[in-house]
């Protein structure tokens, strides 16, 4: 299951986003970079909002660190809203393909 983070306007001024990311970022290399782990993030969106995009093996993977964030289900987003920040692009293409859940 695809899941997000919705970091408001307050939070992202504060880096509260980047924070996460990083720790993510260290989790996901200590682990052997593991296939299909991929995290994506919208650009500052003109709310002031950023939204981070779990694929469902890393929402697995960080459910450990992403525990006390308003972690919630979604659908898989597009590719021309979201980068890839955290993971493999040829698992990137895979997972956001149309075809895939």
């Amino acid at each position: 299951m695809w899941q997000r983070i919705r970091f408001f306007p307050g939070e992202v001024s504060k880096g509260k986003h980047r924070e996460l990311r990083n720790t993510i970022l260290r989790t996901y290399n200590q682990k052997g970079r593991p296939p299909q782990v991929a995290l994506f993030s919208t650009p500052l969106l003109p709310s002031g909002e950023i939204y981070l995009y779990f694929s469902p093996a890393a929402s697995k993977v960080f459910a450990r660190l992403t525990h006390s964030y308003r972690l919630r289900p979604c659908e898989k987003p597009s590719l021309g809203e979201v980068k890839l920040v955290l993971g493999k692009p040829q698992d990137a293409d895979n997972l956001l393909d149309n075809h895939l859940s």
